[in-house]
């Protein structure tokens, strides 16, 4: 590890999932979706592109929502109520090709935007209400799906990055969300993707306090591999880097997800000939599920008691949803879910009320849902 300097360059009954055709929710209107514990919400947005990307985030009493654009067909985010309602919206017109993640930091909230094959992210800074929106700051590097690192209690966080065969995690202004100086962790190889994920705020002997990263390396010819590991905040404004193993020797499009303790895990992943996998990970024992032989771009969220997991199949029109509980167990729903627009048009989040939130931009709509067995 090292220490580094400025990053800133400038179911109804819930026996089964199932989702109902519910009328559409217009902006700013009374919700007509469903208000159990399997509600779905149909949220006309206007058109949107076949490559727009979303990524979402908790608030206090809802989520934020964002999607990418341009003037024509303009990038927003949007403010969500419990009820999947639209409270609040902001258009962005011209924006980044890549969206890599949201962060509500209480006054403002942050918006990873960026041309990552070009490795930039444009961060723009709105306020809570969604009223003002700031250019805030551009990064250079590699930013990671899902980089906004926390631990439990958002008293410590982190902006996760790499460059070349570095992952780093550079700390961050709990208000306004700077980040800069951190701490870097070399590999062997070139790191060509990154993701994150933070742990809730679980209690109990062993309760999860880190957050949690996987990265893939490029072992060259075509080969990859990918490993977890999790940072620590426990030693003020020096994330650290522990616990971290091997999960596959084939691996592309990895998200991880972290679970109740420090030592559980699931991570998602691709393989060369297409195969999408989760690994479940707890202490010393590993389980491998191949969810599809022919698919891609997997998501997962931990809800307290269990992990969910959307991807999209070969040949299959909508996103298919499964899940593994605490003993590593799969089970595969039978229903499907939205037909989204791209491989990276949908996110899992988890809410304030514990449960998970799948959000998908269909052509013309943002559909949430609240994921229950």
């Amino acid at each position: 590890m090292r220490i580094i300097g400025l990053v800133v360059v400038v179911t109804t009954a819930c026996g089964q999932l199932e989702l109902e055709d519910e009328p559409a929710v217009p902006i700013n209107s009374e919700s007509t979706a469903v208000t159990g514990p399997c509600a779905v919400a149909h949220t006309p947005i206007g058109s949107v592109l076949t490559t727009s990307e979303l990524a979402a985030t908790q608030t206090g009493d809802g989520l934020y929502v964002a999607w990418t654009g341009t003037t024509d067909q303009p990038g927003s985010i949007v403010k969500l109520d419990a009820q999947f309602r639209v409270v609040a919206r902001s258009d962005l017109g011209m924006v980044d090709p890549n969206l890599n993640g949201v962060v509500d930091l209480g006054i403002h909230v942050l918006a990873a935007y960026g041309q990552n094959a070009f490795g930039v992210v444009d961060m723009y800074q709105f306020t809570s209400d969604l009223s003002i929106t700031n250019y805030f700051a551009t990064y250079a590097g590699n930013p990671a799906r899902k980089p906004f690192l926390a631990n439990p209690t958002g008293t410590a966080r982190a902006y996760l990055w790499s460059f070349n065969q570095t992952m780093v995690a550079s700390d961050m202004d709990l208000e306004n969300g700077y980040a800069g100086g951190g701490s870097m962790f070399d590999m062997t190889n070139t790191i060509t993707e990154l993701s994150g994920d933070n742990g809730l705020l679980l209690s109990g002997a062993g309760a999860v306090n880190d957050s949690s990263v996987v990265w893939v390396e490029d072992l060259g010819g075509g080969a990859s591999r990918c490993s977890a590991g999790n940072i620590a905040f426990d030693i003020p404004t020096l994330p650290s880097l522990r616990a971290t193993r091997v999960v596959s020797s084939d691996c592309r499009h990895a998200r991880i997800a972290a679970g109740p303790t420090d030592d559980t895990q699931v991570v998602v992943t691709s393989t060369a000939s297409g195969a999408v996998k989760a690994h479940f990970h707890h202490g010393n024992a590993d389980i491998v599920h191949v969810l599809s032989t022919s698919g891609r771009a997997a998501k997962v969220q931990f809800d307290g008691t269990q992990f969910w997991i959307v991807w999209r199949d070969n040949g299959v029109s909508n996103l298919r949803i499964a899940r593994i509980d605490l003993s590593g167990t799969l089970v595969v729903s039978t229903t499907l879910g939205p037909q989204v627009v791209g491989d990276e048009a949908f996110d899992l989040v988890h809410t304030s009320s514990a449960t998970t939130a799948l959000l998908a931009l269909t052509p013309k709509a943002l559909e949430s849902m609240t994921l229950c067995q």
